[in-house]
């Protein structure tokens, strides 16, 4: 159980550590984080965080998180919170080390941020042909493999949109206006054009992430 992606850069890691381990204790262990610098930069004004922090903010706070993860009492100061002094976190999670996941909309900065770190890898696969997301993985495993970790023992999952109907025509008239509507939306105000099209389908409503 976890979110798409939760945006660690504009978010607080104490905060996200808490919430998830009330997660993973109300679902008895099956909470994972999934964290990521954000594709979207409309949370670091509203949260009143600077663009130009843009690495720094993750760097630091993926490095929180992961101390956080690692210890009941933690000690981490940096240059962007409060420092904390040898303090408690709770609740703790049922899993002795939650699961945390670096995800990317398919930058190399992410991929070799996740091998160096020797966290599993989540490509958000929006739009495109998927294969040309295979050299990210390719760059992730040889930063892990340069930093020492075995990488046999990594992950490397992908997020996909989808709908699933009946059958394809009652899939189109449902998901594929507003989808359409939405992807273009977006695409015209980052400065490019999106065009969707309805894909296969199968019989119930399901968004699944494919590992």
């Amino acid at each position: 159980m976890t979110s798409a992606v939760t945006v660690l850069s504009s978010a607080d890691p104490v905060r996200v550590f808490q919430d998830f381990a009330t997660l993973d204790g109300l679902s008895n262990g099956r909470a994972e984080i999934i964290a990521g610098r954000g594709s979207f930069i409309e949370s670091f004004p509203l949260f009143g965080y600077d663009l130009n922090d843009y690495e720094d903010l993750f760097n630091e706070n993926i490095e929180l998180l992961l101390k956080l993860r690692e210890s009941e009492k933690v000690t981490w100061s940096g240059g962007h919170r409060p420092a904390i002094h040898n303090l408690g976190v709770y609740p703790r999670p049922v899993q002795d080390s939650i699961p945390v996941w670096i995800g990317s909309g398919g930058t190399q900065e992410s991929a070799i941020r996740a091998g160096i770190l020797g966290l599993p890898l989540v490509l958000a696969i929006i739009g495109g042909n998927p294969t040309k997301f295979a050299p990210l993985v390719e760059l992730y495993k040889k930063a892990a493999t340069h930093a020492g970790h075995d990488v046999s023992q990594l992950r490397v999952g992908s997020h996909s949109i989808g709908f699933v109907a009946e059958d394809t025509e009652k899939a189109a008239e449902l998901f594929f206006p507003s989808t359409q509507y939405g992807m273009n939306k977006l695409g015209k105000e980052r400065g490019g054009h999106i065009t969707i099209v309805p894909a296969m389908t199968l019989p119930a409503a399901l968004m699944v992430r494919c590992m």
